[in-house]
């Protein structure tokens, strides 16, 4: 069970947090608004899969 929720909790966050070190760091970094709106929806779910 816990491999399980770590495994969900990666999927979630590592999208959102690779984007935003991108932003951070990468000046000319460009992405279509779909594309980062996918990252940032699935951290806003990661409430309703966490159960804790």
């Amino acid at each position: 069970m816990a491999v399980i929720m770590c495994v969900c909790f990666l999927i979630i966050w590592l999208p959102y947090s690779v984007l935003s070190i991108c932003f951070a760091y990468i000046p000319a970094f460009d992405v279509h608004p779909v594309q980062s709106a996918i990252p940032t929806v699935l951290a806003k779910i990661s409430h309703v899969i966490n159960p804790v």
